[in-house]
């Protein structure tokens, strides 16, 4: 799934104060999966959940510009 769990949130949220704390550089995000499926279908979802977290970063104060998948 490239849904963002409960769980994680308290983590991306660390990772986020962390981001506005550095304000030089940015930041790459990555998305991994296990190796069940086929190598498209983990490709896109290992992408789905990289943009997952940049668009949780980014509704939760860390500028655009500073994130690349």
């Amino acid at each position: 799934s490239d849904a963002i769990a409960a769980k994680a949130e308290p983590a991306l949220q660390q990772v986020a104060q962390f981001i506005a704390a550095e304000p030089v550089g940015n930041v790459v995000v990555e998305g991994h999966t296990d190796a069940v499926g086929s190598d498209k279908y983990n490709r896109d979802l290992s992408l789905r959940r990289a943009r997952a977290v940049a668009v949780w970063l980014i509704a939760h104060g860390v500028e655009k510009s500073r994130l690349s998948e």
